[in-house]
């Protein structure tokens, strides 16, 4: 009988599919945890600067989703300069359309600038938040726009996308984090102001000093010298840089000090507790094991005594011995024998159960160690951020020095590209 002839056997492609390694899943619970953290980091902060204005609520917020939109109609000089007539002016070249862009970007930031400065003690109110950016996001086919405000923490992890449509190299990304002065001016960046409505704009606002509303804004000797300065070069952004940059290592040295002590803190109460817990489990039983030595010479000649009194007398005699010398010592009346084994000196007790009810702290002792969990991971994070600090402050550094030894060669001035640059609030004042 001949045989069938042969099948070709199709491949099992699951049997080709790499089964994930244990490196891979540890790197993704690793990510998902460190993820599920920065969440978490992000919503306390914001929560903390909602707090901050809790006297003032409802003009600012923290996030895109929480931020309203907003029509252009809600102020006059937006309203006209976003009017769509004005697109014509491409025809009629580049200049024409950057003035226009100029102006229609500053409507919005002179209306936001006013904003702040709408009420007394709101200026303050926004320095308090630290250090950040005001983004803008602008829908000109729907007549509307939003803006709310981000710390630069949070700018560095959510918004590389926006530095790379900027174009920003590192030297620029510390211009608009550490360069700005908070005390005199604002970084906004908008999005949605160009043609192709993806490359956003960033600009450095500083508060001019013949403005109306300055009294609202230079409220400190501080924010009154920094208004007073003149608008500083690159140069100058790139050494403040480095003293902030210096400034936050020194508080970053501060934060990791203080989690440290309050971890030693915790470690000692935890100790504490458990040593408590552990005597407490002892008495249960009826037993209670000295765990130190007496700490006075007297009191143990006098405990030494008592006990060879008490070995030495007879059993009837010798309650009633006890009861009398432990009233005058402190110990407690319901002592009824001492017992010495293999050197230990244990001190049992009678009937105690209606005065002597140990209590259970094993909770304390668990949210103890909790605590201590925390401290741990919080004093890893402020060294993490301690090292980019000290990086960042180290490459700019070297930059300046270098701009120093190259201080006789002729410097030619250049643009940033994919930025509008810097600007100033005076053109808006009147």
């Amino acid at each position: 009988m001949p045989l069938p002839p042969k099948t070709k056997r199709r491949p099992n492609r699951r049997s080709r599919e790499p089964k994930p390694t244990d490196d891979v899943s540890d790197a993704e619970a690793l990510e998902k945890a460190n993820s599920r953290r920065w969440e978490e980091e992000a919503a306390a902060e914001m929560a903390e600067m909602e707090q901050l204005m809790i006297g003032d609520p409802g003009w600012i917020h923290f996030n895109m989703s929480s931020s309203p939109w907003l029509p252009f109609t809600i102020d006059p000089t937006i309203d006209e300069a976003m009017y769509d007539k004005h697109f014509s002016l491409m025809s009629k070249g580049l200049k024409d359309l950057g003035k226009w862009m100029h102006n229609a970007e500053s409507s919005v930031n002179f209306w936001i600038v006013n904003k702040i400065l709408e009420k007394e003690g709101r200026a303050e109110r926004f320095r308090a938040l630290g250090r950040g950016w005001i983004i803008v996001a602008l829908r000109r086919r729907e007549r509307k726009f939003k803006w709310w405000f981000e710390s630069t923490r949070r700018i560095l992890r959510n918004h590389q996308m926006d530095m790379r449509d900027l174009q920003l190299t590192p030297e620029l990304v510390e211009k608009y984090t550490v360069g700005y002065m908070p005390q005199c001016e604002l970084v906004i960046m908008m999005k949605g102001m160009t043609p192709s409505e993806k490359r956003p704009l960033i600009s450095i606002q500083k508060m001019a000093s013949n403005y109306v509303l300055l009294h609202r804004w230079a409220t400190t000797e501080e924010s009154k010298k920094a208004v007073m300065t003149p608008f500083p070069t690159d140069e100058d952004r790139q050494v403040y840089a480095a003293r902030t940059l210096k400034r936050q290592e020194k508080r970053a040295k501060d934060r990791q000090r203080k989690v440290e002590q309050q971890l030693r803190e915790t470690e000692l109460e935890a100790q504490r507790q458990a040593e408590v817990t552990s005597r407490e489990d002892m008495g249960k039983a009826g037993f209670f094991a000295r765990q130190t030595p007496l700490e006075d010479t007297m009191a143990n000649l006098q405990f030494e005594r008592l006990l060879s009194e008490m070995k030495g007398e007879m059993h009837d005699s010798k309650a009633e011995r006890i009861e009398g010398e432990s009233i005058a010592s402190g110990m407690a009346p319901e002592i009824t024998e001492i017992v010495s084994q293999d050197g230990i000196v244990e001190i049992k007790e009678g009937d105690c159960s209606e005065c002597c009810v140990p209590e259970d702290r094993t909770g304390e002792v668990h949210e103890a160690q909790q605590d201590r969990a925390a401290l741990v991971q919080q004093k890893e994070l402020l060294r993490k951020e301690l090292q980019e600090i000290d990086e960042r402050r180290r490459h700019l550094l070297e930059k300046i020095s270098l701009q120093e030894a190259e201080i006789n060669l002729p410097v030619t001035a250049k643009g940033d590209i994919g930025h509008s640059g810097s600007s100033d609030c005076s053109a808006s004042s009147s």
